[in-house]
């Protein structure tokens, strides 16, 4: 059975929907609680399109989470993710605590400004690119752990974007040799204006470089997963 729900707070009756690729998705709506569910049959498990002021918690989740479409100050807290996060469409203010994000081919994507979203105590394992990020702003990584994923995080950046950076913080990574600060390689992607519209200038891409400037030593213990 899958959910299609246009409907604001959670003691209102959804619809049943048919299509077969989403398992829960919210539509437009807002302060509703997802809660100890298992969901693995669907490509995209749960969808917020649109949707605001939601809490998403203690799901077992088998494939995508994904968020789009202005999407902001949703709550998912202590999930059980596989097959990844993705955020999309300007979504904003979305706090993740507490989840097991593992086993995808990224464990989370923030799309293009996906900004001031917070991640903080959640193990990031066992993906192909444990965080990767489009040119976005002000997103922290805080207190996180990183560990056996085949590139912990990847980033993009642009002019713009890098005047207010994501921020990394005190994040254990489990390939970081404990010295100096914890390098995050990614590219800073120049755009160039072209007066001639049959002749676009390809923009200049460049190799770049963010910071966790004081890494955990000891991977952190986090309670509360499902």
């Amino acid at each position: 059975m899958n959910l299609c729900a246009n409907f604001d707070s959670a003691h209102k009756s959804p619809h049943l929907c048919a299509k077969p690729y989403e398992g829960i998705l919210l539509f437009y709506s807002s302060s509703n609680t997802i809660k100890r569910n298992t969901i693995s049959r669907y490509p995209n498990c749960i969808q917020l399109i649109a949707s605001s002021f939601n809490v998403i918690y203690k799901n077992t989740i088998m494939n995508k989470l994904i968020i789009s479409s202005i999407s902001t100050f949703n709550q998912i807290t202590q999930n059980h993710i596989e097959g990844g996060v993705e955020m999309q469409g300007g979504c904003r203010s979305n706090a993740f605590r507490y989840n097991d994000i593992s086993n995808g081919n990224r464990g989370i994507w923030l799309d293009l400004l996906c900004n001031s979203n917070s991640f903080v105590k959640n193990n990031i394992t066992n993906n192909e690119v444990g965080v990767q990020v489009m040119p976005c702003q002000l997103n922290t990584f805080k207190r996180n752990n990183f560990i056996n994923n085949t590139l912990h995080a990847y980033f993009e950046d642009t002019l713009l974007s890098s005047i207010l950076p994501d921020f990394w913080w005190r994040n254990y990574w489990d390939d970081w040799d404990g010295t100096i600060p914890k390098r995050i390689e990614g590219k800073m992607i120049i755009n160039h204006l072209s007066f001639d519209p049959d002749y676009p200038v390809p923009p200049t891409v460049k190799p770049w470089t963010n910071f966790d400037w004081f890494p955990a030593r000891e991977p952190y213990n986090i309670p509360g997963i499902v």
